[in-house]
Parts: C-alpha cells; sequence; structure tokens
C-alpha cells in the first residue's frame, strides 16, 4: 500500500509544481521522508500525511486513495443519491448492503428506490426504471417458502 499512496503523494506534488525541497519546507515534513513514501518504502504517520496534504492543498483522503475514475453508472448512483433525501439515501445504504425488507430481495428495494427518484412510480415501474438505468433487469420477487406443519 506504501507504493500506492507514495505513487500518489508524487504525482499530487509534481502536478503542483512543487520539488520536494519545496513541499519539506511547505508541510515540515523532511525531504528523507518525503522521497522514502514517494518510494514506497515508508508511509507517513497520521499527523505528517495531514502536513503534507494541507501544503499540496488537497485533503489527506486524496493522498490514501489510489485514483480510479468512476463509470457512468457509478457517477449517476452518486449523482442520485446526493440529490436524495435523508431517508432515501438510509434506504439505499440499507439496500446496498442486502438490509432490504423481508418481502423484498435487496436487489429489488434498490432499483424500486432508485426508479421512483428517477420519475417513475414506486415499486413495479420504479424497479423497472431504476434497473434499466443501471443497465440491469428487473428482479422479479421470489416466492416466499411454504412453512411446514409437523
Amino acid at each position: 500500500m506504501a507504493k500506492q499512496n507514495g505513487a500518489l503523494i508524487k504525482e499530487t506534488r509534481k502536478a503542483a509544481g512543487m520539488s520536494q525541497e519545496a513541499l519539506s519546507k511547505a508541510s515540515g515534513v523532511s525531504v528523507k521522508d518525503i522521497s522514502k513514501v514517494e518510494r514506497g518504502i515508508e508511509d507517513l504517520a497520521p499527523e505528517k500525511l495531514e502536513a503534507v496534504a494541507k501544503a499540496l492543498d488537497v485533503t489527506p483522503e486524496s493522498l490514501l486513495l489510489p485514483e480510479k475514475p468512476l463509470t457512468d453508472d457509478e457517477k449517476e448512483l452518486l449523482e442520485l443519491y446526493r440529490s436524495a433525501d435523508a431517508d432515501t439515501q438510509k434506504a439505499a445504504t440499507s439496500a446496498l448492503k442486502g438490509e432490504a425488507p423481508k418481502s423484498q430481495d435487496p436487489m429489488s428495494a434498490m432499483m424500486g428506490m432508485f426508479g421512483g427518484m428517477m420519475g417513475g412510480a414506486a415499486g413495479g415501474e420504479g424497479a423497472a426504471a431504476g434497473a434499466e438505468a443501471v443497465g440491469g433487469e428487473e428482479q422479479k420477487e421470489a416466492p416466499a417458502e411454504e412453512k411446514k406443519e409437523e
């Protein structure tokens, strides 16, 4: 993981037009430490990472997570999530975690919710619209298991 973090720090530093020496002066982190991190030999301690991030005018998290562009579907889901009210966001999170109501499988619940946000009715029509929006098919609810009496 150190190599990924170091590569991100190096890319960000170069994009900011800074040398290791300039970053060292701006952050208070030694050139030696910056060099070791960029080469993937060491990780920065949290307080040093925060100082480097501040000097580069980025968040510490942006230096920890490898940049991976979002797909169009991920961008759409993120946009829908951010535009939703708090209850809908909570329901979406629960559905993605598989915590949907027992009457629905998680995928149907999520599709119905997102479909409703996209202008369809909640449930059937919303599920179909939501499924189409993310490139999938509407899922049918599986029949409940019959209880056996002994």
